[in-house]
């Protein structure tokens, strides 16, 4: 090969790496997740969505891809017994301009869900997307769900099974034996009460009030064995999954477990 076809090869490696580097790099400040992983939060109790008073579960997400089949599902939040937040693929009779669909639900009984979904148009790839998702309520359970400040849905649901307080853990970008999130999360905060109505977006970067139960910057970046919980109440998120376990004595394949919904 001649030096001349050698320098040709060597420019094209470059170039192909400098196109490919910024997809490559992990941004700094955000839970970004391999295949099977997730964080967890393993206080019982602390996070339950039944009650009178209410809670806010919100989050910043940026979403890389999409699923593409609608039984495929990629965890946002997971409350097990208590409320759900995850992205699946948008069902055949949806118009062409949705890709996806955001889903919402709280659980009751054994097996047991209702809520509701709000659509994914392209334009919320690759780029962030504030989500809450509001209840409140011991039976029948009232939600409404905020998306990028419009309110996207609002009703209740109600069950002769009844609604339990669960003892699971929160998980956030996955759980064991599901698809991880394709994509980043960033901003997950859990406050008291109800925070959003039609119209009210939040700043990028939520700040910690009287009604904080928790709140995860994330700053510890991509592949941290956990992150701080800056409400100052303490609850640490752990790694999980493909991420570095048993940080604290516990392995997360005891999660496994849980049954699928």
């Amino acid at each position: 090969m001649s030096k001349t076809n050698i320098s040709v090869l060597i420019i094209g490696i470059i170039l192909l790496l400098a196109q490919w580097s910024p997809a490559l790099d992990a941004p700094a400040g955000v839970l970004e997740l391999k295949d099977g992983g997730y964080v967890f939060a393993d206080y019982p109790e602390v996070f339950g969505g039944f009650d009178n008073d209410g809670i806010t579960v919100e989050l910043w997400f940026y979403l890389t891809d999409y699923p593409k089949d609608h039984k495929e599902e990629w965890i946002l939040i997971d409350k097990p017994q208590s409320y759900l937040i995850r992205v699946v693929g948008k069902r055949p009779q949806l118009p062409s301009e949705v890709i996806c669909e955001l889903e919402y639900w709280t659980y009751f009984g054994e097996n047991g869900m209702g809520g509701s979904c709000a659509t994914l148009n392209k334009d919320k790839i690759n780029n962030w997307v504030h989500f809450a998702f509001m209840m409140s309520g011991t039976g029948p359970v009232a939600q409404s769900a905020s998306l990028n400040g419009n309110i996207v849905g609002s009703g209740g649901c109600d069950s002769i099974n009844g609604f339990v307080a669960s003892s699971d853990p929160l998980f956030i970008g996955g759980r064991e034996g599901r698809t991880s999130i394709k994509g980043r999360i960033d901003e997950v905060r859990i406050s008291k009460g109800w925070l959003y109505s039609q119209g009210i977006k939040p700043e990028r970067r939520f700040e910690v009030d009287q009604k904080t139960i928790a709140l995860w910057h994330f700053d510890e970046g991509p592949g941290a064995h956990s992150y701080k919980d800056s409400s100052g109440n303490g609850y640490t998120l752990y790694a999980g999954g493909t991420l570095p376990v048993d940080i604290k004595g516990k392995s997360t394949t005891t999660w496994g477990t849980i049954k699928s919904h």
